[in-house]
């Protein structure tokens, strides 16, 4: 059996256009119809020509997604063997390309972390900033504005911020797990679509 040589590049273009085409012979043709009595049907002069066009057309579209099947098949056996170097990292092609679809989780990860972080800070900020605003209220009233700067008053400030103050709680180190997440969400967006298209153009593939 005699096999066509092309580059992956030609491959996912001659993919694109078959597909176009197979899509427009599928939408545009009418695969069934009726006839009255003995007039001819609406979409051609004849039954016999209505008949010959759809065998034509039905044969057509299976030879393009014959073709369509067998490009497919040697591109995706290709990809899964074929490597590719992106930001200091080996990936097969199809995994590459699956890194790719799937940044986006990481992009919101990176994004409601960013949120939660601003969020937690701004909350502590606030509720610290009350919590020393009724701290002076109580250290006036039980020590006097005199007394609002000495022991006592260090002392009071202690008891009631270790009751009151509000803390960061963050397990994860959040702004190192995001900038960890961005460098490499960064590092590999900027490099994998030049290592695809370079090894997609080198990279020949055979096709029954």
């Amino acid at each position: 059996m005699s096999t066509e040589r092309m580059t992956i590049t030609r491959a996912l273009s001659e993919l694109k256009l078959i597909e176009k085409r197979a899509t427009k012979l599928i939408d545009e043709t009418t695969f069934v119809t009726f006839t009255v009595g003995g007039a001819p049907p609406r979409e051609a002069r004849s039954a016999a020509e209505f008949s010959d066009r759809v065998l034509a057309r039905r044969q057509s579209v299976a030879d393009l997604l014959r073709r369509r099947s067998a490009i497919k098949a040697a591109v995706v056996a290709s990809n899964a063997r074929t490597t590719v170097d992106v930001a200091g990292q080996v990936y097969t092609v199809a995994a590459a390309i699956e890194r790719k679809a799937s940044v986006a989780f990481d992009q919101r990860l990176i994004a409601r972390l960013r949120s939660d972080l601003a969020g937690a800070r701004r909350q502590v900020e606030v509720t610290n900033e009350r919590a020393e605003d009724r701290l002076d209220q109580q250290a006036q009233a039980l020590l006097g504005k005199e007394g609002s700067r000495g022991a006592e008053y260090e002392a009071l400030h202690r008891s009631f911020m270790d009751r009151n103050a509000a803390r960061l709680l963050d397990p994860l180190d959040a702004q190192a797990d995001i900038d960890r997440l961005s460098d490499q969400v960064d590092a590999f967006l900027a490099e994998v679509d030049q290592a695809l298209s370079v090894s997609n153009a080198v990279t020949v593939i055979e096709v029954p």
